[in-house]
């Protein structure tokens, strides 16, 4: 397993807003990067930390089924918030293709 991962993962596990404040401070362009390249799980631990507005936009430059994999498993007030500041003709899409 790579050094880089592993250090990321003990980051967010034990200091979970301190990891999304640093992670804040990226360029969305390559948070999206760095969501579509982690796994669910540890994406789902630091992406409720994030500022909403911001994981909108994030979400918005990632890969649509990773996105769609995130909203089944985020808390629904997360996923509807983040939805909401979308762009309209994305936030359908995504709607279409989440689970009720």
């Amino acid at each position: 397993m790579d050094t880089d991962v592993i250090i990321i993962k003990q980051f967010i596990k034990e200091y979970g807003k301190e990891a999304a404040r640093a992670l804040e401070n990226i360029e969305p362009e390559k948070l999206a990067a760095f969501f579509n390249d982690i796994s669910d799980e540890l994406a789902l631990q630091v992406i409720p930390l994030m500022n909403p507005h911001l994981m909108s936009t994030v979400f918005e430059l990632m890969q649509q089924e990773k996105v769609v994999q995130l909203f089944d498993s985020l808390e629904i007030h997360f996923t509807v918030l983040s939805v909401r500041m979308m762009n309209e003709d994305l936030a359908d899409r995504l709607l279409y293709t989440i689970s009720s």
